[in-house]
């Protein structure tokens, strides 16, 4: 996500970012933690998942950041969805994930879960 706000929108780096979707940032020696809203000067230190932030940050011990960082259980799965169009920007990007995460949201509700589409 970073990559793509600095490429189409390096005036609003920040605004593209912001999207509720969270990020990972460094956090002393060993691990990385998960921050919704993060400052500006965060920016050039932040990364979409714990396994990107610790293999930059920590690639010394970068088993020990994942196992030492704060991190609720996950499971991911793959989806095929032939037939989608790509999208032509960050904002398209971000509504085909926001509505993937809400209809998974629909299903899981009263069980208990909850889904983050990355």
């Amino acid at each position: 996500m970073n990559r793509c706000c600095e490429a189409h929108f390096s005036w609003r780096i920040k605004q593209c970012m912001n999207n509720n979707k969270p990020v990972y940032i460094p956090v002393g020696d060993i691990t990385c933690e998960k921050k919704a809203d993060i400052a500006d000067w965060e920016i050039d230190n932040s990364f979409e998942s714990l396994e990107l932030c610790c293999l930059a940050k920590r690639s010394w011990d970068t088993k020990r950041c994942i196992d030492e960082s704060s991190q609720p259980m996950s499971l991911r799965l793959h989806f095929d969805l032939k037939g989608l169009p790509e999208p032509t920007n960050c904002q398209d990007s971000n509504r085909i994930a926001n509505s993937l995460e809400d209809s998974l949201n629909v299903e899981l509700s009263g069980s208990g879960g909850t889904a983050s589409v990355m």
